[in-house]
């Protein structure tokens, strides 16, 4: 085992200690949540979501309809319709409510575009046993041997149906869901608001592309900013891209603004040289998402 590899496998074992730090109830303990949670890991790996119904738990799909229809509906009662044509085109409410809630959410997932994954092994490092009806997997991804992409390490919950476990809607889902019914109107105020130039939507889609091949080192060292580098040290820059390597959350919260991004129109500032996105009440854990042009290069600022 090689040491960035054992350094990730401990990160591993460290991250279902601190769940079950985080509750004392908790134990560690193996079971039928493992093989589950390995099947669906491997399904979610061929991005097809079709392959994900086996898995995924029916209450959460029908949730996930309700909550999509309520979010449409309001939409519609504001006179917009962006969201809609986002997810569905040109079908009408009626004709989305005829859908079921498994037909639902293949269209919804197609749209969003989910991601592949080559996959060499995957191995199930744990299972924290919440409570009776909800348990986290955590297990290792690994790529072929023929890939240079690393290791990863993923996190399946689990909500007890009947005498079996089914899959919870995985976060990454969930974010990619909340972006796209994020309403497209930009609340910046301040001078020099427009649109997005065609080199920002080309950097925004690249971005985007760079970290759903998990390249969290091209996007820290290529993406983000010469200023915001030199304000920060090599050890916490690594920090940084440990992290966006081994939580999907973190990757999913930086794809989701580089979306939000995309569809919104900034507030330029400092002649042109900087686009300021306001992202109030998006979901996200920050308030704004800022590009900053150095050197003829637009950049993330921060």
């Amino acid at each position: 085992m090689t040491p960035g590899v054992q350094l990730d496998h401990l990160r591993a074992l460290g991250l279902l200690a601190f769940i079950a730090l985080l509750c004392p109830t908790l134990s560690v303990a193996a079971g039928p949540q493992e093989k589950v949670a390995k099947a669906y890991l491997e399904a979610a790996a061929a991005g097809q979501p079709e392959a994900l119904l086996e898995f995924l738990h029916p209450g959460e799909v029908q949730d996930l309809r309700n909550r999509l229809l309520k979010a449409l509906d309001d939409e519609q009662a504001h006179g917009s319709h962006a969201a809609r044509e986002r997810l569905f085109g040109n079908s009408s409410m009626d004709e989305i409510r005829g859908l079921t809630p498994n037909n639902l959410f293949v269209t919804v997932a197609r749209r969003l575009g989910l991601p592949t994954e080559r996959v060499g092994e995957i191995k199930v490092l744990g299972t924290v046993e919440e409570n009776s009806q909800l348990s986290h997997v955590v297990a290792r991804i690994s790529p072929p041997e023929d890939s240079d992409q690393r290791s990863r390490v993923a996190l399946v919950s689990l909500i007890r149906y009947g005498k079996d476990w089914r899959v919870q809607i995985p976060y990454a889902i969930q974010a990619r869901l909340d972006a796209a019914m994020a309403a497209p109107e930009n609340r910046t105020s301040g001078a020099g608001k427009g649109k997005n130039t065609p080199e920002i939507v080309a950097f925004l889609n690249d971005g985007e592309t760079t970290l759903k091949n998990g390249d969290c080192a091209g996007f820290f060292n290529e993406h983000m900013s010469p200023n915001f580098r030199d304000m920060h040290s090599a050890k916490a820059l690594q920090t940084l891209i440990e992290q966006c390597k081994i939580d999907e959350d973190t990757r999913e919260t930086y794809i989701s603004a580089l979306e939000l991004a995309r569809r919104m129109s900034p507030a330029f500032e400092q002649n042109g040289a900087r686009a300021i996105y306001d992202l109030r009440g998006q979901g996200l854990p920050f308030d704004r998402f800022v590009l900053e042009k150095v050197d003829e290069h637009w950049y993330v600022a921060e």
